[in-house]
Protein backbone atom coordinates (compact mmCIF):
# COMPACT_ATOMS: atom_id res chain seq x y z
CA UNK A 1 0.00 0.00 0.00
CA UNK A 2 1.33 3.19 -0.99
CA UNK A 3 2.41 5.26 1.98
CA UNK A 4 1.39 9.38 1.42
CA UNK A 5 3.05 12.40 2.67
CA UNK A 6 1.92 13.98 5.81
CA UNK A 7 1.35 17.74 6.24
CA UNK A 8 4.63 18.27 8.00
CA UNK A 9 6.48 16.23 5.97
CA UNK A 10 5.21 18.68 3.35
CA UNK A 11 7.00 21.28 5.16
CA UNK A 12 10.56 19.37 5.84
CA UNK A 13 10.78 18.69 2.12
CA UNK A 14 9.70 21.92 0.73
CA UNK A 15 12.30 22.75 -1.75
CA UNK A 16 13.11 19.36 -3.06
CA UNK A 17 9.33 18.94 -4.00
CA UNK A 18 9.67 21.74 -6.13
CA UNK A 19 12.33 20.11 -8.12
CA UNK A 20 10.89 19.38 -11.94
CA UNK A 21 9.99 15.76 -11.73
CA UNK A 22 10.72 14.83 -8.36
CA UNK A 23 7.75 12.47 -6.39
CA UNK A 24 8.48 12.40 -2.60
CA UNK A 25 6.04 9.88 -2.35
CA UNK A 26 8.07 7.52 -4.66
CA UNK A 27 10.96 8.03 -2.03
CA UNK A 28 8.84 7.60 0.76
CA UNK A 29 7.71 4.11 -0.69
CA UNK A 30 11.25 2.95 -1.10
CA UNK A 31 14.17 0.89 0.52
CA UNK A 32 17.96 1.72 -0.46
CA UNK A 33 20.56 -0.75 1.44
CA UNK A 34 23.78 1.09 2.17
CA UNK A 35 26.59 -1.45 2.92
CA UNK A 36 29.25 -0.24 5.19
CA UNK A 37 29.20 2.60 7.26
CA UNK A 38 32.61 4.40 7.30
CA UNK A 39 33.69 7.58 5.36
CA UNK A 40 31.63 6.77 2.47
CA UNK A 41 28.47 5.14 4.13
CA UNK A 42 27.57 8.16 6.54
CA UNK A 43 27.85 10.62 3.44
CA UNK A 44 25.68 8.47 1.29
CA UNK A 45 23.25 7.57 4.23
CA UNK A 46 23.00 11.00 5.64
CA UNK A 47 22.09 12.23 2.31
CA UNK A 48 19.51 9.56 1.37
CA UNK A 49 18.04 10.34 5.02
CA UNK A 50 17.95 13.84 4.68
CA UNK A 51 16.20 12.91 0.97
CA UNK A 52 13.64 11.02 2.73
CA UNK A 53 14.16 7.58 1.37
CA UNK A 54 11.45 5.88 3.70
CA UNK A 55 13.91 3.01 4.59
CA UNK A 56 17.29 2.63 4.76
CA UNK A 57 18.95 -0.82 5.42
CA UNK A 58 22.52 -0.19 7.61
CA UNK A 59 24.92 -3.13 7.07
CA UNK A 60 28.26 -2.69 8.70
CA UNK A 61 30.22 -4.91 11.54
CA UNK A 62 32.93 -2.29 13.03
CA UNK A 63 32.69 -0.10 15.70
CA UNK A 64 33.49 3.45 16.19
CA UNK A 65 37.35 4.32 16.40
CA UNK A 66 38.89 7.81 17.15
CA UNK A 67 40.56 7.67 13.42
CA UNK A 68 37.03 7.75 11.40
CA UNK A 69 35.98 10.62 13.93
CA UNK A 70 37.47 13.68 11.43
CA UNK A 71 36.15 11.51 8.10
CA UNK A 72 32.69 10.16 9.55
CA UNK A 73 30.09 12.99 10.39
CA UNK A 74 27.53 10.58 12.27
CA UNK A 75 29.70 9.43 15.14
CA UNK A 76 31.10 11.55 18.45
CA UNK A 77 34.18 11.08 20.53
CA UNK A 78 31.51 9.60 23.54
CA UNK A 79 30.37 6.83 20.47
CA UNK A 80 33.96 5.05 20.50
CA UNK A 81 33.51 1.26 20.92
CA UNK A 82 29.81 0.91 19.59
CA UNK A 83 29.28 -0.31 16.43
CA UNK A 84 28.76 2.00 13.62
CA UNK A 85 25.11 1.26 12.39
CA UNK A 86 23.79 1.78 15.93
CA UNK A 87 25.17 5.08 16.16
CA UNK A 88 24.35 5.51 12.90
CA UNK A 89 20.67 5.21 13.28
CA UNK A 90 20.46 6.57 16.08
CA UNK A 91 22.04 10.07 14.48
CA UNK A 92 19.90 9.70 11.24
CA UNK A 93 16.67 9.75 13.10
CA UNK A 94 17.39 12.82 15.22
CA UNK A 95 17.92 14.31 11.43
CA UNK A 96 15.27 13.04 9.99
CA UNK A 97 11.95 10.86 12.23
CA UNK A 98 9.67 9.92 9.33
CA UNK A 99 12.69 7.47 8.00
CA UNK A 100 12.58 3.84 9.45
CA UNK A 101 16.34 2.30 9.75
CA UNK A 102 17.12 -1.19 9.53
CA UNK A 103 20.62 -2.84 11.18
CA UNK A 104 23.05 -5.49 10.33
CA UNK A 105 25.76 -5.77 12.82
CA UNK A 106 27.64 -8.21 9.71
CA UNK A 107 29.61 -9.09 7.25
CA UNK A 108 27.80 -8.07 3.77
CA UNK A 109 27.48 -11.75 3.01
CA UNK A 110 26.43 -12.94 5.85
CA UNK A 111 23.18 -10.84 5.24
CA UNK A 112 19.94 -12.49 5.01
CA UNK A 113 19.16 -12.41 0.98
CA UNK A 114 15.67 -11.07 2.33
CA UNK A 115 17.14 -7.85 3.46
CA UNK A 116 18.48 -7.68 -0.76
CA UNK A 117 15.29 -8.68 -2.25
CA UNK A 118 14.00 -5.69 -0.40
CA UNK A 119 16.01 -2.89 -1.66
CA UNK A 120 15.52 -1.12 -5.15
CA UNK A 121 19.08 -0.15 -4.97
CA UNK A 122 22.19 -1.54 -3.05
CA UNK A 123 24.52 1.03 -2.56
CA UNK A 124 28.61 0.51 -1.43
CA UNK A 125 30.48 2.13 1.31
CA UNK A 126 32.79 -0.70 1.48
CA UNK A 127 36.68 -0.44 1.53
CA UNK A 128 37.73 -3.75 0.56
CA UNK A 129 37.51 -5.35 -3.02
CA UNK A 130 35.77 -9.08 -1.27
CA UNK A 131 33.37 -7.40 0.22
CA UNK A 132 32.49 -5.61 -2.94
CA UNK A 133 32.48 -8.76 -5.32
CA UNK A 134 29.68 -10.08 -2.60
CA UNK A 135 27.94 -6.73 -3.09
CA UNK A 136 28.00 -7.69 -6.51
CA UNK A 137 26.93 -10.81 -6.67
CA UNK A 138 23.97 -10.15 -4.82
CA UNK A 139 22.85 -7.30 -7.53
CA UNK A 140 23.73 -9.55 -10.30
CA UNK A 141 21.88 -12.19 -9.28
CA UNK A 142 18.75 -10.26 -7.95
CA UNK A 143 18.67 -8.06 -10.73
CA UNK A 144 19.54 -4.90 -8.50
CA UNK A 145 20.81 -1.84 -9.15
CA UNK A 146 24.45 -0.92 -7.45
CA UNK A 147 26.42 1.89 -7.08
CA UNK A 148 29.89 1.21 -6.19
CA UNK A 149 32.45 4.11 -5.00
CA UNK A 150 35.86 4.90 -3.59
CA UNK A 151 38.40 6.92 -2.75
CA UNK A 152 42.22 7.82 -1.71
CA UNK A 153 43.55 11.02 -1.15
CA UNK A 154 42.15 13.79 -3.79
CA UNK A 155 40.56 11.04 -6.24
CA UNK A 156 37.92 8.55 -6.50
CA UNK A 157 35.27 6.79 -8.33
CA UNK A 158 32.03 6.17 -8.89
CA UNK A 159 30.45 3.04 -10.65
CA UNK A 160 27.14 2.27 -11.74
CA UNK A 161 26.07 -1.44 -12.31
CA UNK A 162 22.53 -2.48 -13.81
CA UNK A 163 20.97 -5.32 -14.74
CA UNK A 164 20.87 -6.39 -18.32
CA UNK A 165 23.31 -3.80 -19.59
CA UNK A 166 26.14 -3.90 -22.06
CA UNK A 167 28.38 -2.27 -19.27
CA UNK A 168 30.58 -4.22 -17.06
CA UNK A 169 29.32 -5.11 -13.46
CA UNK A 170 32.43 -5.50 -10.74
CA UNK A 171 33.36 -8.77 -11.42
CA UNK A 172 34.17 -7.85 -15.38
CA UNK A 173 36.04 -4.79 -13.91
CA UNK A 174 38.33 -7.08 -11.82
CA UNK A 175 38.96 -9.46 -14.20
CA UNK A 176 40.80 -11.80 -16.02
CA UNK A 177 44.10 -10.88 -14.49
CA UNK A 178 45.86 -9.53 -11.68
CA UNK A 179 47.12 -6.43 -13.31
CA UNK A 180 43.01 -5.52 -14.17
CA UNK A 181 42.20 -5.31 -10.34
CA UNK A 182 43.68 -3.23 -7.80
CA UNK A 183 46.19 -1.14 -6.71
CA UNK A 184 44.76 0.16 -2.93
CA UNK A 185 41.79 -1.14 -1.57
CA UNK A 186 39.64 1.89 -2.39
CA UNK A 187 41.48 2.35 -5.79
CA UNK A 188 40.50 -0.42 -8.05
CA UNK A 189 42.06 -0.37 -11.56
CA UNK A 190 45.51 0.22 -13.04
CA UNK A 191 49.12 -1.14 -13.00
CA UNK A 192 51.38 -0.14 -10.37
CA UNK A 193 52.63 3.26 -10.68
CA UNK A 194 55.00 3.42 -7.90
CA UNK A 195 57.21 0.59 -5.84
CA UNK A 196 54.55 0.98 -2.81
CA UNK A 197 51.54 0.06 -5.27
CA UNK A 198 52.91 -3.45 -5.16
CA UNK A 199 52.50 -4.15 -1.79
CA UNK A 200 48.68 -2.93 -1.90
CA UNK A 201 48.46 -5.58 -4.77
CA UNK A 202 49.96 -8.40 -2.89
CA UNK A 203 47.25 -7.69 -0.34
CA UNK A 204 44.59 -7.76 -2.22
CA UNK A 205 45.96 -10.89 -4.17
CA UNK A 206 46.51 -12.50 -0.52
CA UNK A 207 42.83 -12.06 -0.07
CA UNK A 208 41.43 -13.30 -3.45
CA UNK A 209 43.88 -16.60 -2.79
CA UNK A 210 42.87 -17.05 1.06
CA UNK A 211 39.54 -15.27 1.46
CA UNK A 212 40.77 -13.46 4.35
CA UNK A 213 43.47 -10.45 5.33
CA UNK A 214 46.24 -11.08 6.27
CA UNK A 215 47.24 -11.31 9.62
CA UNK A 216 50.98 -8.98 9.58
CA UNK A 217 51.98 -10.32 12.88
CA UNK A 218 51.64 -14.15 11.29
CA UNK A 219 55.06 -14.63 9.96
CA UNK A 220 54.02 -17.24 7.31
CA UNK A 221 50.95 -14.48 6.10
CA UNK A 222 54.23 -11.92 6.12
CA UNK A 223 56.42 -13.81 4.08
CA UNK A 224 53.63 -14.63 1.81
CA UNK A 225 52.86 -11.50 0.81
CA UNK A 226 56.38 -10.68 0.82
CA UNK A 227 57.34 -12.69 -1.90
CA UNK A 228 54.23 -11.70 -3.92
CA UNK A 229 55.05 -7.68 -3.76
CA UNK A 230 58.47 -8.84 -5.01
CA UNK A 231 56.82 -10.61 -7.82
CA UNK A 232 54.73 -7.96 -8.72
CA UNK A 233 57.73 -5.33 -8.13
CA UNK A 234 59.77 -7.16 -10.23
CA UNK A 235 57.71 -7.51 -13.16
CA UNK A 236 57.26 -3.82 -13.53
CA UNK A 237 60.81 -2.86 -12.72
CA UNK A 238 60.33 -1.84 -8.97
CA UNK A 239 63.49 -3.95 -7.81
CA UNK A 240 63.70 -5.26 -4.19
CA UNK A 241 61.07 -4.61 -1.21
CA UNK A 242 62.33 -4.92 2.04
CA UNK A 243 59.80 -7.36 4.43
CA UNK A 244 59.66 -4.72 6.97
CA UNK A 245 59.25 -1.90 4.05
CA UNK A 246 56.19 -4.08 3.16
CA UNK A 247 54.97 -4.65 6.68
CA UNK A 248 55.00 -0.58 7.27
CA UNK A 249 52.69 -0.21 4.45
CA UNK A 250 50.29 -2.66 4.80
CA UNK A 251 50.00 -1.97 8.37
CA UNK A 252 49.27 1.76 7.80
CA UNK A 253 45.57 2.67 6.55
CA UNK A 254 45.14 4.37 3.22
CA UNK A 255 45.21 8.28 3.31
CA UNK A 256 41.97 10.15 3.69
CA UNK A 257 40.01 13.56 4.51
CA UNK A 258 36.63 13.74 4.85
CA UNK A 259 36.51 16.02 1.12
CA UNK A 260 37.07 13.72 -1.12
CA UNK A 261 34.33 10.83 0.69
CA UNK A 262 31.90 14.01 0.41
CA UNK A 263 31.90 14.72 -2.87
CA UNK A 264 31.96 10.58 -4.11
CA UNK A 265 29.49 9.64 -1.70
CA UNK A 266 27.27 12.87 -2.71
CA UNK A 267 27.32 11.52 -6.22
CA UNK A 268 26.23 8.09 -5.19
CA UNK A 269 23.71 9.62 -3.51
CA UNK A 270 22.31 11.32 -6.25
CA UNK A 271 22.77 8.81 -8.70
CA UNK A 272 20.57 6.38 -6.16
CA UNK A 273 17.69 9.23 -6.14
CA UNK A 274 17.72 8.92 -10.01
CA UNK A 275 18.04 5.14 -10.51
CA UNK A 276 14.79 5.24 -7.78
CA UNK A 277 12.81 7.60 -10.04
CA UNK A 278 13.95 5.80 -13.39
CA UNK A 279 12.23 2.06 -11.88
CA UNK A 280 8.99 3.99 -11.96
CA UNK A 281 9.26 5.69 -14.98
CA UNK A 282 10.47 8.87 -14.03
CA UNK A 283 13.69 10.44 -15.76
CA UNK A 284 14.80 13.72 -13.31
CA UNK A 285 18.50 12.90 -14.68
CA UNK A 286 20.65 11.02 -16.69
CA UNK A 287 22.49 7.93 -14.37
CA UNK A 288 25.90 7.15 -14.85
CA UNK A 289 24.79 4.08 -16.99
CA UNK A 290 24.35 6.28 -20.40
CA UNK A 291 27.30 6.64 -22.28
CA UNK A 292 29.63 5.34 -19.54
CA UNK A 293 29.54 3.09 -16.36
CA UNK A 294 32.57 4.35 -14.43
CA UNK A 295 33.48 8.19 -13.41
CA UNK A 296 36.72 8.97 -12.11
CA UNK A 297 37.38 12.09 -9.64
CA UNK A 298 40.62 14.07 -9.63
CA UNK A 299 40.07 16.62 -6.67
CA UNK A 300 43.84 18.50 -6.72
CA UNK A 301 43.27 19.35 -10.76
CA UNK A 302 39.72 19.51 -10.42
CA UNK A 303 39.18 16.94 -13.07
CA UNK A 304 36.04 14.55 -13.89
CA UNK A 305 36.77 11.50 -16.72
CA UNK A 306 33.99 9.20 -17.53
CA UNK A 307 34.87 5.65 -19.16
CA UNK A 308 33.18 2.57 -20.42
CA UNK A 309 34.05 -0.78 -19.70
CA UNK A 310 32.28 -3.41 -21.13
CA UNK A 311 30.35 -6.41 -19.94
CA UNK A 312 32.78 -9.71 -20.71
CA UNK A 313 31.14 -12.66 -22.28
CA UNK A 314 32.67 -14.94 -20.04
CA UNK A 315 32.14 -13.19 -16.56
CA UNK A 316 30.81 -15.59 -13.78
CA UNK A 317 28.61 -13.06 -11.96
CA UNK A 318 26.62 -11.34 -15.09
CA UNK A 319 27.24 -12.88 -18.88
CA UNK A 320 23.83 -13.96 -20.18
CA UNK A 321 25.25 -17.29 -20.94
CA UNK A 322 26.87 -18.36 -17.48
CA UNK A 323 22.97 -17.15 -15.41
CA UNK A 324 21.28 -19.44 -18.83
CA UNK A 325 23.72 -22.49 -18.14
CA UNK A 326 23.14 -22.46 -14.72
CA UNK A 327 19.59 -21.42 -14.18
CA UNK A 328 20.60 -19.23 -11.24
CA UNK A 329 17.61 -18.13 -9.36
CA UNK A 330 16.23 -21.98 -9.94
CA UNK A 331 18.64 -23.32 -7.72
CA UNK A 332 17.83 -26.02 -5.60
CA UNK A 333 17.82 -25.38 -1.73
CA UNK A 334 20.63 -27.47 -0.01
CA UNK A 335 20.38 -27.93 3.77
CA UNK A 336 24.00 -28.08 5.43
CA UNK A 337 24.61 -28.11 9.03
CA UNK A 338 26.65 -24.93 9.49
CA UNK A 339 29.35 -26.38 11.66
CA UNK A 340 30.11 -29.03 8.91
CA UNK A 341 33.19 -28.55 7.57
CA UNK A 342 33.14 -28.43 3.40
CA UNK A 343 33.42 -32.19 3.52
CA UNK A 344 30.73 -32.37 4.77
CA UNK A 345 29.01 -30.39 1.95
CA UNK A 346 29.72 -32.67 -0.30
CA UNK A 347 27.93 -35.31 1.61
CA UNK A 348 25.28 -33.24 1.36
CA UNK A 349 25.46 -32.99 -1.91
CA UNK A 350 25.38 -36.70 -2.61
CA UNK A 351 22.61 -36.88 -0.54
CA UNK A 352 20.60 -34.79 -2.87
CA UNK A 353 21.96 -37.49 -5.75
CA UNK A 354 24.96 -34.90 -6.89
CA UNK A 355 28.39 -37.47 -6.59
CA UNK A 356 31.09 -35.22 -6.66
CA UNK A 357 34.86 -35.55 -5.86
CA UNK A 358 35.86 -33.40 -3.48
CA UNK A 359 39.64 -33.45 -4.31
CA UNK A 360 38.42 -32.78 -8.25
CA UNK A 361 35.95 -29.78 -7.35
CA UNK A 362 35.72 -26.29 -6.55
CA UNK A 363 33.33 -24.13 -4.26
CA UNK A 364 32.78 -20.99 -5.74
CA UNK A 365 30.43 -18.27 -4.68
CA UNK A 366 29.76 -14.90 -6.53
CA UNK A 367 32.19 -15.77 -8.84
CA UNK A 368 35.58 -16.28 -6.61
CA UNK A 369 36.57 -19.88 -5.35
CA UNK A 370 36.27 -20.49 -1.29
CA UNK A 371 37.59 -23.89 -1.86
CA UNK A 372 40.79 -25.21 -4.34
CA UNK A 373 41.16 -29.20 -5.10
CA UNK A 374 42.84 -30.60 -1.96
CA UNK A 375 42.84 -27.49 0.46
CA UNK A 376 40.90 -26.09 2.66
CA UNK A 377 38.52 -28.87 3.21
CA UNK A 378 38.14 -28.60 6.35
CA UNK A 379 37.33 -25.21 6.96
CA UNK A 380 33.67 -24.76 8.37
CA UNK A 381 30.76 -23.93 6.00
CA UNK A 382 29.50 -21.41 8.41
CA UNK A 383 33.19 -19.68 8.07
CA UNK A 384 32.80 -18.89 4.40
CA UNK A 385 28.84 -19.47 3.22
CA UNK A 386 26.06 -17.00 4.73
CA UNK A 387 22.29 -17.94 5.00
CA UNK A 388 20.86 -18.75 1.53
CA UNK A 389 23.90 -17.81 -0.51
CA UNK A 390 24.24 -19.14 -4.03
CA UNK A 391 27.46 -21.46 -4.49
CA UNK A 392 28.55 -22.95 -7.58
CA UNK A 393 30.41 -26.31 -7.83
CA UNK A 394 32.59 -26.95 -10.49
CA UNK A 395 33.85 -30.55 -10.85
CA UNK A 396 36.31 -32.50 -13.53
CA UNK A 397 34.56 -35.35 -14.83
CA UNK A 398 36.49 -38.53 -15.13
CA UNK A 399 39.51 -38.36 -17.50
CA UNK A 400 38.85 -34.51 -17.80
CA UNK A 401 41.63 -32.10 -16.78
CA UNK A 402 39.08 -29.10 -17.06
CA UNK A 403 36.26 -28.28 -14.64
CA UNK A 404 33.75 -29.29 -17.11
CA UNK A 405 30.67 -30.25 -14.77
CA UNK A 406 28.36 -26.82 -12.90
CA UNK A 407 26.26 -27.33 -10.72
CA UNK A 408 24.64 -24.23 -8.53
CA UNK A 409 22.44 -24.80 -5.15
CA UNK A 410 21.53 -22.90 -3.01
CA UNK A 411 22.55 -23.00 0.48
CA UNK A 412 19.58 -23.64 3.78
CA UNK A 413 22.23 -23.79 7.05
CA UNK A 414 20.77 -25.68 9.61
Amino acid sequence: MMKLLTEEERKLYDRQLRIQGWSQELLKNSTVMVAGVGALGCEIAKNLALCGIGKLILVDYDKVETSNLSRQLLFRSEDRGEFKVSIAKKHLHQSNRFIEIETYTSRIENVELSAFEDSGVLVSGLDGVIPRLELNAKAVMLDKPAIFGGFEEFDGWVQVVLPHSKFSCMRCSLEPTLDQTVINPCIIRGIPEIREHCAFKADIEFQSVNQRLPDLSNEDDLNWVFVAANRIAEKYGFGTLKKEFVKFLLDNKAATMIITPSIIGGIQANEVVKLLHLQKGRKIGAILDGASNLMTYNGKCNQFSFVSIYKRDNCENCSDEFKEKLGLKKAPILAVKASDTFEGLFSSLSEAGIELDPAKSLVMKGGRTLIWPRANKDAKVCELVGQHDFLLIRSKSRGSRAFDRRYIVRVELI
